[in-house]
């Protein structure tokens, strides 16, 4: 009986003649350089409602109509270690400060503006992430406010907490072999590293004397803003220079006669340079650095000069956050092959989140406006503020483009009999262009404005100019994805390899020099040569002599 016809094809091969393949991994002849790196992103905004009774204090007089509402937060955590972490959560607890400003019911002789401090604690729990660093920020969104009665009124506050996230990891990148030769395509992979994180302490004390020849007796209203103006980096220390820009609304110590109450109300605007020198432990390769600061310590108080005379006091302690970045550019093999063993290899999808750069910018803002729904003329602004809201970023034309509205508040006197107050409300956009050096408009824009100066006119009784310096802090972050090649091996195979040492190879519209020597165990140099390339372009239908 005749069985062959059912007997597979490779059961009628000699045993010797089979195929025999080896994989070799190669250990010690492996070249890697370790590359440490950091993915800086931003987390998820989070954002709390806190909803709240505040009641007037016995000691103020009864509410008719609330003028301005103005609201800051701190926070009491402001960054988590959370490497070795092992708590799902992170406790996140902080303060909501508002300052709020009535007309009373009934003045009191002395002012007719009555102000109301308010601090309301609030708690959040954050999920715990992979990064090894996480830094909280929170900011004010929007307050609602309603009044219920005359010692009574509700708020609604939305905070929005957010976080910057530093990922710490280091890549072993594949460099080559030591005794043997691999032909190898490589790209170019830029990465970004935290070299460095310091927080240093500024102890202020400055006094403020008001423009005028009036004392302030009570602050009514204060905000603290802390603007960077410019800083230097050096191996062994980082200067940063910037200011602290106060304004408040002050009742006079000593009323005016019989001048008009709003008379005994004046505004004072300043800004305290400071100069910071923070060391550093000779960190040399900084490419880039952000400075951040917290101000929530410094305080503004009515105190008495060595001369009698009563004067504004900011002191307290301005801490200032410093992140120090190097760049590395790195040449990452994607592709390699042996021109007389089989290499084998695996890659691993990586990717990086890299800062491209930052920058820091003005833009001027300027509106004329008709305020509406007054009874009376304005006879004159005793108070302004504004703060930024609804901005948005892009990039456009390889500019960064942002885009938002002021909302300016003022507080004026009306030309009638009683010089009655009421608060003005105006949304003012703008628009602001600022470049950052290689974008390619696939960059993630993180974008911080804040107002660093502003003022208000009266043109005449109906018209009324707002003017504003805003200050933009932007930084840039690029994705990119790129291939780790790991587990380099050799194959080896018992049956020697018998392809022509001579080729005419014709090629395809996709081809690249890379891929067809490669596919021939050659090299590009000699394809190059050989058939008298210009360049490593290729065009279909192109026919290649190929020598080994």
């Amino acid at each position: 009986m005749n069985f062959e016809k059912d007997i597979p094809d490779y059961a009628m091969v000699p045993a010797k003649e089979i195929d025999e393949h080896v994989i070799k991994p190669i250990t010690k002849e492996a070249i890697y350089s370790p590359v440490q790196r950091t993915n800086i992103l931003r987390g998820p905004e989070v954002t709390i409602v806190i909803e709240e009774d505040v009641l007037v204090p016995d000691i103020k007089p009864d509410l008719k109509e609330i003028l301005i509402m103005e609201g800051c937060c701190n926070l009491s955590t402001h960054e988590a270690d959370t490497t070795n972490k092992k708590d799902e959560y992170i406790n996140i607890s902080g303060q909501l400060i508002l300052q709020t400003l009535y007309v009373p019911e009934k003045s009191d002789g002395l002012c007719p503006i009555i102000s109301i401090e308010t601090k309301i604690p609030f708690k959040e729990q954050w999920q715990a992430t992979t990064p090894s660093l996480t830094v909280f920020d929170c900011k004010v969104k929007a307050i609602e406010y309603t009044v219920i009665n005359e010692r009574k009124y509700r708020i609604k506050a939305l905070i929005a907490i957010c976080t910057k996230e530093f990922a710490e990891s280091t890549v072993s990148l594949f460099e080559g072999l030591t005794n043997d030769h691999l032909h190898v395509l490589k790209e170019k992979m830029a990465f970004s590293h935290l070299a460095s994180r310091k927080k240093d302490v500024l102890s202020i004390k400055e006094y403020i004397s008001s423009i005028s020849d009036t004392q302030p007796g009570t602050i009514l209203m204060k905000t603290i803003n802390v603007i960077e103006n410019y800083k230097q980096v050096a191996a062994d220390k980082i200067v940063v220079n910037g200011f602290i820009c106060v304004n408040a609304l002050c009742l006079d110590k000593s009323p005016i006669g019989d001048a008009c109450l709003s008379d005994n109300l004046h505004q004072v605007q300043e800004k305290v340079e400071f100069t910071q020198f923070i060391p550093l432990n000779h960190i040399s390769g900084i490419s880039d650095s952000t400075i951040s600061f917290d101000c929530s310590q410094l305080k503004l108080s009515v105190v008495q000069h060595e001369d009698g005379h009563n004067v504004l006091c900011l002191e307290g302690d301005l801490v200032t956050y410093v992140e120090l970045y190097k760049a590395l550019e790195k040449d990452v093999i994607v592709d390699a092959y042996h021109t007389e063993k089989n290499f084998l290899c695996n890659f691993i999808e990586s990717s990086c989140i890299t800062k491209t750069g930052n920058n820091g910018g003005e833009a001027s803002v300027r509106e004329i406006f008709v305020p509406k729904g007054l009874p009376y003329d304005v006879e004159s602004i005793l108070y302004t503020t504004g703060s930024v809201s609804d901005f948005r970023s892009s990039v456009e034309m390889g500019k960064i483009v942002c885009e938002g509205k002021i909302i300016a508040k003022m507080i004026c006197s009306l030309a009638d009999d009683s010089g009655t107050v009421t608060s003005i409300v105006e949304e003012i956009p703008f628009r602001h262009a600022s470049s950052i050096a290689g974008l390619d408009g696939n960059e993630d824009i993180q974008q911080d404005i804040v107002i660093k100066d502003f003022w208000s006119e009266k043109i005449n009784g109906k018209q009324l100019e707002f003017n504003a310096t805003i200050f933009s802090r932007t930084e840039a972050f690029k994705t990119s994805s790129f291939k780790i090649l790991t587990d380099p091996a050799f194959d080896t195979s018992n049956v020697a390899s018998h392809s022509s040492p001579m080729v005419i190879y014709c090629c395809n519209e996709k081809d690249t020099l890379w891929q067809i020597a490669k596919k021939f165990k050659t090299n590009m140099d000699a394809i190059i040569n050989i058939n008298h390339l210009d360049g490593e372009a290729l065009c279909q239908g192109r026919k290649l002599l190929i020598i080994k």
